[in-house]
């Protein structure tokens, strides 16, 4: 409710993925779907936790759906988490930019917290230099761009490449680092990304990392962790 009445833009619509054994956040969609005409349930078709990488399959399906019952087309998909404060202008900035490329990754900034907050300081520190530092200089060297996972806008043309490639399934299921290696596999395809740079237009997905030890552990896990189911 917040972004949408936050973002700047308004040729949009929200596909929120849930599993069928989650009642409680299946109370608040259909809440939330009788109030607001650009929210929709995706209802993955099995109980979770899953993957985030097959709940994002299932918000395709949906999306795919409601094209056909609707005959429309969504020109570009952008993946965001549910805590996620989107920036008012960044769906702008990735409509603006999907001219010219297939993949357009907004920076992601933490959320503010008191210094105290060691563990999500330590967030703070590492974010603020990959997302100023690291990133433009990967695109600046011709490198591929991974996307963050959130804030990552994919033109059609490049989600039907990876669907075609991969049995129809965008994100591999088994992946726990399903933002990075999509960020991969686009580059080895030839596709053209751009990270819009922090300095440029000011514009980041903002959210809270991990604030306690045990959380940040689990996380760096995930990230490190192989491609398992």
């Amino acid at each position: 409710e917040h972004n949408i009445r936050n973002i700047r833009y308004r040729n949009y619509d929200f596909f929120i993925g849930v599993y069928p054994n989650d009642q409680e956040t299946l109370d608040v969609l259909h809440d939330v779907e009788g109030r607001l005409p650009n929210v929709h349930l995706a209802l993955v078709p099995h109980d979770g936790p899953t993957s985030k990488a097959d709940c994002l399959n299932w918000i395709y399906e949906r999306m795919l759906l409601f094209e056909q019952t609707h005959q429309i087309r969504f020109d570009v998909a952008v993946t965001h988490d549910a805590e996620d404060v989107i920036h008012a202008d960044s769906l702008h900035w990735i409509n603006w930019y999907a001219d010219r490329y297939s993949m357009i990754q907004i920076p992601v900034l933490p959320l503010k917290t008191p210094l105290t907050h060691w563990t999500h300081g330590v967030y703070c520190d590492e974010f603020s230099e990959y997302q100023s530092r690291d990133m433009p200089a990967r695109q600046f060297m011709g490198a591929f761009v991974p996307s963050n996972g959130v804030g990552t806008g994919f033109t059609r043309a490049a989600l039907e490449e990876l669907s075609h490639s991969e049995n129809n399934q965008i994100f591999d299921p088994a992946c726990l680092t399903e933002d990075y290696e999509n960020g991969l596999r686009l580059h080895l395809r030839g596709a053209t990304q751009m990270f819009v740079r922090v300095s440029s237009t000011d514009v980041s997905t903002r959210e809270y990392f991990p604030q306690t030890l045990g959380t940040a552990v689990r996380q760096r896990r995930r990230w490190i962790a192989p491609s398992t189911p």
